[in-house]
């Protein structure tokens, strides 16, 4: 059986040169500030609407060239991210399969090298916060979706961070990936790169895959450790905590629905009245606009960017 070790990241010398000690300390720190969280999103959530309600009757801000550096910076750190689980993600899937590679506990998330990692995956969710403020300050309109899905990953990786469960192994690598992507993107928008056309319902499509992968995982430990009647099956390395892999369940459920929406209407409902709010099509990276990723819309209603530009 695999554990999280230094050794899988070997071929990526720079990345694995970070490394956290084995003292558990981050681990301990961060649970013992976990209901920070909720402190966070409350400045979060007041800053929003103060900020909108202030921004009402003033110019966009001047964040074109700030926004760019911001995403490629995000960009890179997930790129980072990204290589530096996949490693030990690809050796525990092909050693030990993949229901061990969701089930599998016995790792060292805490400490080494993909310690590191780990931590700076859930620190990131605060930063993370920071591409409201652009939109805020360019007077970008900001979808329910958007603050919603931020202020939810916020609280749930923090409060979890201490938790055991084998299913983080999948969570992290996806989210990473997939914002490798979708900063890379958003940092060739706010460029005014030429962006192929397939690209943002690609990402869009990436993200409604990992919630359904996510839920699939979280509820199929849940029917092994708790509500199977063969408990015999379960090894036991599978015992992940009821409440907050319930919660998991509820939150990507959520996050299913919301995107789900969101890519019927910029990419199948044409029609939809959303899609006629501003009298012609953003075209920055496409003829049309792009469609949906992380709660921007793009299409030819866009919340990410629009006709007027800093």
């Amino acid at each position: 059986m695999s554990v999280l070790n230094d050794d899988a990241a070997a071929e990526i010398p720079i990345l694995s040169s970070f490394a956290l000690p084995e003292d558990d300390y981050l681990r301990r720190y961060l649970s013992a500030k976990k209901f920070y969280s909720l402190f966070f999103v409350a400045i979060y959530v007041f800053v929003l609407f103060a900020g909108q309600n202030l921004m009402k009757n003033r110019k966009p801000l001047p964040l074109s060239k700030a926004f760019l550096v911001w995403n490629i910076v995000l960009a890179l750190f997930s790129i980072g991210g990204a290589l530096s689980v996949f490693p030990e993600f690809w050796t525990t899937l092909k050693e030990d399969g993949i229901f061990e590679s969701y089930c599998n506990t016995k790792q060292h998330y805490y400490e080494g090298y993909l310690g590191f990692w780990v931590f700076l995956f859930h620190a990131s969710k605060l930063f993370e916060l920071g591409d409201t403020l652009f939109l805020v300050g360019r007077k970008r309109p900001v979808i329910f979706l958007h603050w919603y899905h931020h202020c939810t990953v916020l609280m749930y990786t923090w409060f979890t961070y201490d938790v055991e469960q084998g299913a983080r192994r999948w969570g992290v690598f996806m989210n990473y990936f997939i914002h490798a992507f979708m900063y890379t993107y958003y940092a060739m928008k706010s460029a005014r790169w030429q962006c192929p056309k397939f690209l943002a319902p690609f990402i869009t499509t990436m993200q409604i895959a990992q919630f359904l992968v996510g839920s699939f995982f979280c509820l199929h430990v849940l029917y092994v450790d708790h509500f199977s009647t063969n408990r015999i099956d379960a090894p036991p390395s599978c015992q992940s905590p009821l409440t907050p892999t319930l919660v998991a369940v509820a939150i990507y459920f959520t996050y299913f629905i919301l995107f789900g929406r969101f890519f019927y209407e910029s990419y199948i409902d044409k029609t939809s009245s959303k899609n006629k709010l501003i009298d012609r099509p953003v075209q920055i990276c496409s003829e049309n606009g792009n469609g949906v990723t992380n709660g921007y819309k793009n299409g030819n209603v866009s919340t990410f960017d629009s006709k007027k530009r800093d």
